[in-house]
């Protein structure tokens, strides 16, 4: 009776895989954007993008699903409020190789001063366990099924963002500071469900 009780605790508990991950089509890659730390940028709202406009808006302890074409994808991030200190919007850029039917994780983290996006390596990477925890979180879960409904995270971003972090791109390419994200960084969905032990 004690082992009927405690399977059914886990079962309603934890979140299922299609309730976290669902598996990306067939003809197309998907990318998670996560954004996992606390701390003092926890009231910044940063802007994510791609080479033809916004994204979306990543709230604190949020995520972004993104399908888009396999093949060469360039994605960057701008923190748009501007700094009281440097007077300047902070941006990152990531390239990438995405491969169909795929998923790949990019992290987010953002401070008081700077921001910060990392391509998840799976095989090397701590980042994926925070990421695991944003996403089987019922509060993020909450948050972006409302961000989605009222379409709020596209409606936010200013349009002239794309333009502005465009013109950027160069120079960051100039300094080798542009990030790489690997065709072979996949993750499959059930590589993101937290399993809680049954004790």
């Amino acid at each position: 009776m004690r082992i009927i009780i405690a399977y059914l605790i886990f079962v309603f508990s934890t979140p299922s895989i299609s309730q976290v991950v669902q598996e990306a089509p067939a003809d197309k890659a998907v990318v998670y954007f996560v954004r996992t730390v606390k701390g003092a940028g926890v009231l910044a709202y940063p802007g994510v993008f791609c080479e033809n406009g916004p994204i979306g808006i990543l709230s604190y302890r949020n995520f972004i699903r993104y399908e888009c074409e396999p093949g060469n994808q360039l994605f960057w991030i701008l923190k748009g409020n501007i700094s009281l200190i440097t007077f300047t919007n902070y941006k990152q850029f990531i390239d990438t190789e995405l491969l169909a039917g795929k998923i790949y994780l990019i992290e987010v983290r953002v401070q008081f001063e700077g921001i910060s996006i990392e391509p998840v390596n799976p095989f090397a990477d701590d980042g994926l366990e925070r990421i695991k925890s944003v996403l089987n979180s019922k509060s993020s879960l909450k948050a972006n099924k409302m961000m989605k409904k009222k379409d709020y995270h596209k409606k936010k971003i200013h349009k002239s963002w794309t333009k502005h972090g465009m013109e950027k791109y160069p120079k960051f390419v100039e300094k080798g500071k542009v990030k790489q994200l690997y065709s072979d960084w996949f993750v499959e969905p059930e590589d993101l469900l937290i399993k809680a032990a049954i004790k």
